[in-house]
């Protein structure tokens, strides 16, 4: 049998370029020279390869929330063509965190009557042991895409550019992205374990959902401690408290569920969700015939062909040939501006940060 020094080094390269993880491109690439030196002739084609084996479809906005970690951290890789070390691991981090994620809002997603947030024994039974649904190939796909976009929506630090990055996709990715957050608003109250009832509740969990998807999954994890291991409640309170805490860092607000509620810096204080909702209004269809908005059924298979035509209905139509242009136009094709904000407007990342940068 032929060693593999005796294999054309083309065919090391395409053997490098199948591998479909990047540990598994560790391993490989140490494991022989002519593996390392294929490696390091063809660097930036086969971590591009391996990435999007790895990531699949959502590689665009997998490596898109990577590049806005590095500009927010002023991490040198930015000035690296193709992935460093450091994105590698910012990359695989992430997935680690929205796969964990997924398994565990896709009982949510599924069945969100399965936790009465009334009721405080549900809450702590859904969190003891919550629910494991499969999600289908598409679904895992849309709550990916949309959990990248989240956490990449989390990182700007102001509305104008918030808007800005939500008129980059189509309407229908936009509703998935609102079911994605409603889930999560879900599994932020239940590890609360509160019922929302008043302003401060709201603006509490506003708060946390602020700080992003990976703070969640943190809380999530102090929460199933309590539960299990024995983790101490007062422990589990003050991290939750921190959470509150951080969001509001550099924006001028006052600690939720502190003494000084009332400071008048508070005033100040986005509403995260009270932002969000007012967005979302911009974007949903109207009700169904049963009176349920069809933004909240985006993921789902089930849903989401009755939202793409839902969509298509309340789409403005075209005019006809003989038809003349009216001022009334014009306010439609306002409203239907989506997508149309390049990366470069942004405001947060460069435009050469954006781009592909493993494309041959």
């Amino acid at each position: 049998m032929a060693s593999l020094a005796t294999v054309p080094p083309h065919i090391h390269y395409q053997f490098l370029k199948c591998i479909s993880d990047f540990d598994d491109l560790s391993a490989a690439v140490r494991s022989a020279r002519v593996l390392n030196n294929a490696f390091q002739t063809n660097r930036r084609r086969v971590l591009s390869s391996v990435g999007r084996n790895f990531l699949g479809s959502v590689f665009t906005d997998a490596l898109l929330l990577a590049r806005c970690q590095e500009k927010l951290e002023g991490s040198p890789a930015l000035k690296i063509k193709g992935l460093s070390r450091g994105t590698v691991h910012l990359l695989m981090e992430n997935a680690e965190t929205i796969g964990e994620l997924q398994t565990i809002m896709f009982g949510l997603l599924k069945d969100q009557s399965s936790v009465d947030l009334q009721k405080k024994n549900t809450m702590a039974q859904f969190a003891g042991a919550p629910p494991v649904v499969a999600a289908s190939e598409t679904e895992s796909t849309r709550f990916r895409a949309a959990a990248y976009r989240f956490c990449v929506y989390c990182l700007f630090q102001t509305s104008e550019a918030r808007k800005a990055f939500l008129k980059r996709y189509p309407k229908i990715q936009v509703l998935e992205l609102s079911h994605f957050v409603s889930a999560l608003w879900v599994l932020v109250s239940v590890i609360r374990g509160r019922p929302l009832e008043t302003d401060r509740d709201w603006n509490f969990l506003s708060n946390i959902m602020s700080t992003g998807p990976h703070n969640v999954l943190e809380l999530w994890r102090l929460k199933q401690d309590v539960l299990q291991v024995g983790y101490d409640w007062g422990d589990f309170k003050v991290e939750l408290k921190a959470a509150g805490t951080r969001a509001r860092k550099g924006e001028g607000g006052a600690e939720d569920e502190g003494e000084d509620e009332d400071n008048e810096d508070n005033e100040d204080k986005v509403d995260f969700m009270g932002e969000w909702c007012t967005l979302m209004d911009a974007h949903a269809p109207s009700p169904t015939e049963e009176g349920h908005n069809l933004a909240h059924l985006a993921i789902l298979d089930a849903e989401h062909a009755r939202l793409v035509e839902a969509l298509a209905l309340a789409a403005p139509r075209e005019p006809s040939p003989e038809s003349t242009h009216s001022d009334e136009d014009d306010e439609d094709e306002d409203d239907s501006d989506v997508g149309s904000k390049s990366d470069e407007d942004l405001g947060v990342v460069r435009e050469d940060c954006l781009e592909d940068p493993f494309g041959e």
